[in-house]
């Protein structure tokens, strides 16, 4: 009998699985077993990881964009020798820093004070997507369509976990398994240096940039992204 193949894909803030939804179909057509793993209302990394690992395979790749990063090294802190292969995509791995918090409790009352769905439209689409894909409806109706079926509620979670980060950049040279970085060539968010420097602390890892790409790589670069998942698995 064939053995079975997870893969776990770990979305950015504000997103559910239609973020992997090109990568989704390609794993499926090539045998995987996928697990899209959202953060529900935990606020802090230990408890979701717990949570997390008590519902995985014994063996799992791992797939991280943004926030999935994040808690993709939150697995590996726990658990790296159940990851048989990795890939961050537009992510930061650093920690908090003094500008972050008050970001972020800007976007909050701005959301707030317009509504969620207004704030996505105005602020976030324009903020993440290249310039040429940020006019594209159905992509943009992606994104709403995400942001509303997340709600402020799980959202408010999710920036709890941003504020509990710390920086996983001193785990980075001790990962053994197969790895790929990878980010958009205009992501404003996580610019292509902070994948520079995190493919250069990870021994072996290969880095991709995705052209005419902001932050939202595996929509606005869906063939790429998942091209580069099949040569990472082996797919």
């Amino acid at each position: 009998m064939k053995k079975r193949r997870h893969v776990v894909l770990l979305p950015g803030t504000l997103c559910t699985p239609h973020m992997f939804g090109p990568q989704l179909a390609r794993l499926g057509q090539a045998g995987w077993e996928t697990h899209v793993w959202n953060y529900g209302e935990f606020r802090k990394w230990d408890a979701w990881a717990e949570d997390a690992l008590s519902r995985t395979p014994e063996k799992f790749a791992l797939v991280g964009l943004s926030l999935g990063g994040i808690a993709a090294m939150e697995i590996a802190r726990r658990a790296s020798e159940r990851v048989t292969r990795l890939a961050l995509l537009d992510t930061n791995l650093g920690g908090e820093t003094e500008k972050s918090a008050p970001r972020r409790k800007a976007d909050l009352a701005r959301a707030r004070n317009v509504g969620l769905s207004r704030f996505v439209a105005e602020e976030m689409i324009p903020r993440q997507l290249h310039p040429d894909n940020a006019g594209d409806s159905s992509l943009r109706e992606i994104l709403l369509s995400m942001a509303r079926e997340t709600g402020m509620r799980e959202w408010r979670a999710q920036l709890g976990l941003l504020s509990d980060r710390t920086d996983a950049r001193p785990l980075l040279p001790s990962l053994r398994m197969p790895v790929l970085v990878g980010c958009g060539d205009s992501d404003r968010v996580c610019p292509p240096d902070l994948h520079r420097e995190t493919a250069g602390l990870i021994p072996g890892a290969a880095l991709r940039i995705f052209p005419r790409c902001g932050h939202l790589s595996p929509l606005e670069a869906a063939d790429s992204v998942s091209d580069e998942l099949m040569n990472l698995l082996g797919a």
